[in-house]
Parts: structure tokens; C-alpha cells; sequence
């Protein structure tokens, strides 16, 4: 079984192993936040390229995104306060792209979302994604039932941060416990991938 999440360690990745090419434009086209606890609803559209020694560019269908808090990953052996997942679907595949956020600095974009301002959380969602240099991937599942495999995860390998008070904000506003435990590795392997 690939199930996630998984404990992600960084001394244990296969480096520069492929390439990435991430890029988003319009992602709240048309969408509003319907506040479903962690389950943000939006629509939008990703270029997506990812492979070894090439690069193959495609187009994600962009679903949702939605949080889990704390985080359903742990990198290094840190559980980190938020993670968000970018879900989308690639043909007749899942990938999602995830972001572990860390406590520090006020983010604009998280600000965004709690003030239900779309405009900027359309902006801020682009200049995050957009300005990452490296993910994590790997083949795991979904981490809500159904748990189906086969999905291609991309996690950042910066941390976004987001303030205290910005945490305490999240959880009074969208809820809190909704993460999955870390699930067997089963010797996969976990790729570096730079931008």
C-alpha cells in the first residue's frame, strides 16, 4: 500500500532528480469561499510540467484547495501548524500540491483568506506558488476517504509563514483536528524536484 501522509526527510532524497515547471494564473476564476471547515472551493488553471531529464507541460484541472491543521506531513520530524493542498486532477490522475506553513511573519495570503478578500487571494496564492524553487514528490494517496493511490504529490520545500495570531484566527474561523495519521513509507522513493 502508498498511502499518505508520509515522514519526509531531506537527508534521504534522491537530489535533482527531475525538473518542474509550476505555474498559475486565474486561480479563483469564478469562485467564491464557501466555508465548509477546512474546505475552500475555488476553480482555476495550472501549467504543469514535471519529469526526468525533460520536461513534459500539461494542464492541471484545478478542483479545490483545502487545509489541514496541523499538518497530515511531517518534514524533518516537524508536524508544522497548517498545511494546504492544491488539488487537481491531470488527465485521468490526482496531483496535489502542498504547502506545510510555519509559524512567523504575518502571510498575506492566509490574511487574505480570513477577510474573505478573493481578488487578493487569487494574487497572493499565484506569487506564493509561483516564486517556489523546490518540491518533494512522490506517489502516495489521498489522505480523505476514499485514500486512493496513485496521486502525485509535490510538496514545497520552503515553508510559508503564517503569525500567531494568524493561527489562533484560522482555527476560530475554519476549525482544527482534521489531519490524518503519517502512514507507512514502504520504501518509496522521495524525489527532489527543481524549479
Amino acid at each position: 500500500m502508498n498511502q499518505s501522509p508520509i515522514a519526509l526527510d531531506c537527508k534521504y532524497l534522491n537530489q535533482n532528480s527531475g525538473n518542474l515547471k509550476l505555474d498559475i494564473t486565474n486561480i479563483s476564476k469564478e469562485s467564491s469561499i464557501i466555508n465548509e471547515g477546512l474546505q475552500i472551493e475555488c476553480e482555476g488553471i495550472l501549467t504543469f510540467g514535471v519529469g526526468v531529464n525533460k520536461t513534459i507541460k500539461s494542464v492541471l484541472n484545478f478542483e479545490q484547495f483545502h487545509f489541514h491543521a496541523p499538518s497530515e506531513h511531517t518534514l524533518n520530524g516537524v508536524r508544522y501548524p497548517l498545511e494546504m493542498h492544491l488539488v487537481n486532477t491531470w488527465e485521468d490522475q490526482i496531483v496535489v500540491i502542498a504547502f506545510l506553513f510555519m509559524e512567523g511573519i504575518r502571510n498575506r495570503f492566509v490574511q487574505a483568506l480570513l477577510d474573505e478578500d478573493l481578488t487578493l487571494v487569487d494574487h497572493e496564492l499565484e506569487t506564493m506558488v509561483n516564486t517556489q524553487h523546490k518540491y518533494l514528490y512522490y506517489i502516495g494517496s489521498l489522505t480523505t476517504p476514499p485514500h486512493t493511490e496513485g496521486v502525485h504529490w509535490l510538496l514545497s520545500a520552503t515553508q510559508p509563514q503564517l503569525s500567531r495570531d494568524q493561527i489562533e484566527a484560522f482555527r476560530d474561523k475554519f476549525g482544527w483536528g482534521n489531519f490524518r495519521d503519517l502512514q507507512d513509507t514502504n520504501v518509496r522513493q522521495v524525489r527532489m524536484l527543481v524549479v
